[in-house]
């Protein structure tokens, strides 16, 4: 960002729950009001490790024109200096194309192992060897929401074995309670963030003249985080952020949190 005095810390350090946690959260993607993707993340934290997975898929009926489907799971240790990543994977499949990926990383960070399957390394420019390391897109996340705080700048980049990430968010507190579909009633102590990111490394062959146009002068995401969903400090209840066709928002509209 180890003794066992210093893990029994960890939950109290980071604010997650002294006992394993199970958190799964589900989100709507919009486009123009309409629902055409669902986003679905679970979280499992012992005090000493954490388990991300996700998985997400088109619905409606953009899954008639394009039928996708991804899922996941990043998978690491907790320590007081922060998670720190050890396997992070991944699947993609769509109409005519299936694609997987594994990273593993060292205790230090290092990336002892990339698997790739051939059609999407030979589609990328080679990353760096330097660029190699943890943490992953998810763990990166992770570490996101348990350092956010009103009036601070978090940095940090990610390799997911195709692409090296830079991100960048500033946030403050919200202008006002949010109040997402998965909750009862307004909850107030949210942080405003806006978020943005650059491709370090790894582009795309096929894609990354268009990529880097939609991406010229495009805006931050707009993000909302939750205080205390799961036991967790934040959780991101809503995100606003402009796609290639538009603006898409993207919704907490099921939750299900560890027994009090």
């Amino acid at each position: 960002m180890r003794s066992i005095a210093a893990l029994a810390l960890c939950p109290l350090l980071y604010g997650l729950p002294a006992t394993a946690a199970n958190l799964e959260a589900g989100y709507s993607v919009r486009w123009a009001g309409i629902e055409i993707a669902r986003f679905e993340v679970e979280l499992r934290t012992s005090p000493a490790d954490y388990r991300l997975a996700y998985r997400a898929e088109t619905t409606g009926a953009l899954a008639w024109v394009f039928d996708f489907a991804s899922d996941g799971s990043a998978t690491g240790r907790l320590t007081p200096e922060g998670p720190i990543a050890g396997q992070y994977r991944g699947r993609s499949a769509s109409d005519d194309h299936t694609s997987q990926w594994r990273v593993d990383f060292t205790a230090d960070g290092a990336v002892s192992e990339v698997v790739l399957d051939e059609e999407s390394r030979g589609d990328r420019e080679p990353v760096p060897a330097e660029l190699m390391v943890a943490p992953d897109p998810f763990t990166l996340a992770l570490q996101g929401l348990l350092e956010a705080a009103a009036g601070k700048r978090l940095e940090g980049r990610s390799f997911d074995g195709k692409r090296v990430m830079g991100f960048t968010m500033d946030c403050a507190p919200a202008p006002g309670p949010v109040h997402p579909a998965a909750f009862p009633a307004p909850r107030g102590g949210a942080l405003f963030c806006t978020a943005d990111g650059e491709l370090l490394a790894g582009r795309s062959k096929r894609w990354g003249d268009r990529t880097d146009e939609h991406n010229e002068g495009r805006p931050p995401a707009r993000l909302w985080l939750a205080p205390g969903v799961g036991g967790l400090p934040h959780w991101p209840v809503r995100i606003e952020a402009e796609g290639r066709f538009g603006a898409v928002s993207i919704e907490l509209d099921h939750l299900v949190e560890p027994a009090a």
